[in-house]
Order: C-alpha cells, then structure tokens, then sequence
C-alpha cells in the first residue's frame, strides 16, 4: 500500500443517547507529536490510526492548543480523536 499523501485530524462527536455522529472538528494544526502527548498510541498504532476515547482532560488539553476552541458537551455527546489518510489511488 502506498503512504498517504494527506492526514487529516479530528475530533468527532457522538450522541451519548444513540451513538449518532453528529458533527467533526478539524484539529490538524495540532502536530501529531503534541497529539502523543496526551493520547497514548497502542503498541501496534503508533499514528494513532484507531479510534481513542476523548476525556474531559484530554479535551482540555486538545483545546489548549487550539486557535478555535470546541465547545464540548460531555452531558449530550461523547468524542473520539480520528486520524484519516487520503490516498493516491
């Protein structure tokens, strides 16, 4: 397979209530080393291409180094860190 020639970086939101997605937030102007910093890749992940669980913590953090924050809801949504490549077919 070749390597991607574009990644892009989310954060995406789900109803709590049925799992719907809802919407996304583009968050690639935060480097994917300062995305390690605070979520830990599994050991056979290291680009962190699954899905990871975002907690009150993280969402700070993520937020931190945002130049537009997102408004988390964690009563109504829950949110997970996505990483997509795009591909030269």
């Amino acid at each position: 397979m070749k390597p991607p020639i574009n990644i892009n970086n989310f954060v995406e939101e789900y109803r709590r209530d049925n799992d719907e997605f809802n919407r996304e937030f583009d968050i690639n102007e935060i480097s994917l080393g300062v995305i390690k910093s605070f979520i830990t890749p599994n050991l056979s992940d290291p680009e962190l291409y699954s899905t990871y669980t975002i907690d009150e913590v993280t969402a700070d953090k993520i937020n931190k180094c945002l130049s537009n924050k997102i408004s988390f809801d964690f009563d109504t949504y829950e949110y997970c860190f996505q990483r997509y490549g795009d591909y030269d077919e």
